[in-house]
């Protein structure tokens, strides 16, 4: 299907849905055959029947739209990827889609199948965090082959696309335990990346999930006291970056990490605005 012609009804539903329930959400941008154009910029902004959308702006102005109306959604793609090339292949997840980590549960009611042990040739790197392989490297990383069934296929890759950046991955083809997988492997994986200690990726090791946020508990629970003296402020300006790294890296947290930047806030306000004591501080 190319760009200005419309969309089946399914797939109208589909893809708004999976961009709609992005964890985090992302805002993104609705073409029109005519040639509009509008942002949807919360994920309770958008409902959804029977291949009909509204869109409710913020001033309260509704926009309607359906699937005839709507473009082949490009711009969709400046946020996320496009679908690997032949979607009924499983799918080999080492990172955050595996089973036990942050992202599974995207994937737990359209999973199948699971195989595990699985492993596919290459060598696995960190970037940021995030596990990316090297497709050209030596070694093997392990991971798990996740099966989908073939009517659900095209919404598990959906959901996958949704989340995982083009510009961090890009979908290939390997071979795993004899069976022919789409894997994500790294985009220019030498550029920013360092080895990983080990062939298999455990998100729940990451330091901004275990030093960081008890860095930051410990902060927010000990600086209670400010009258004049400003270092406990800049105590919890420091505690805040942490938070906000872990919210940017894994929005699966990002509730959790929201209460803490909330707590972060209020006292950000005592301090600023005297509450505590009166006076106002600036």
């Amino acid at each position: 299907m190319r760009p200005g012609h419309d969309v089946d009804t399914e797939h109208f539903e589909r893809i708004l849905r999976a961009y709609q329930r992005r964890t985090p959400f992302r805002p993104f941008t609705v073409a029109l055959v005519n040639g509009d154009r509008f942002q949807v910029d919360h994920p309770e902004a958008l409902a959804l029947r029977g291949g009909v959308a509204v869109l409710i702006a913020a001033d309260g102005v509704p926009t309607l739209f359906d699937h005839k109306s709507m473009s082949q959604p490009d711009t969709f793609h400046a946020f996320a990827m496009k679908h690997p090339a032949d979607i009924n292949h499983p799918f080999f997840a080492y990172g955050i889609f595996r089973p036990g980590q942050l992202g599974c549960f995207q994937l737990k009611d359209l999973v199948s199948e699971i195989t595990d042990p699985s492993h596919v040739a290459g060598r696995l790197l960190l970037r940021d965090g995030l596990p990316i392989i090297d497709k050209n490297g030596h070694g093997h990383v392990k991971g798990m082959l996740l099966r989908f069934p073939t009517a659900r296929a095209a919404e598990a890759y959906d959901r996958i696309s949704a989340l995982e950046p083009d510009n961090h991955y890009f979908w290939g083809e390997a071979q795993v335990i004899g069976t022919t997988a789409n894997v994500l492997f790294g985009r220019h994986p030498q550029k920013g990346s360092v080895p990983c200690e080990d062939d298999e990726w455990n998100g729940w090791d990451d330091p901004l999930f275990t030093s960081a946020l008890d860095v930051v508990k410990e902060t927010l629970h000990s600086q209670t006291q400010f009258d004049w003296d400003l270092k406990p402020l800049f105590r919890l300006q420091m505690a805040y970056y942490p938070g906000k790294k872990v919210s940017d890296r894994h929005g699966f947290w990002g509730r959790f990490v929201k209460s803490l930047q909330n707590t972060a806030s209020r006292r950000f306000s005592v301090a600023f605005h005297g509450l505590g004591n009166g006076r106002r501080l600036c």
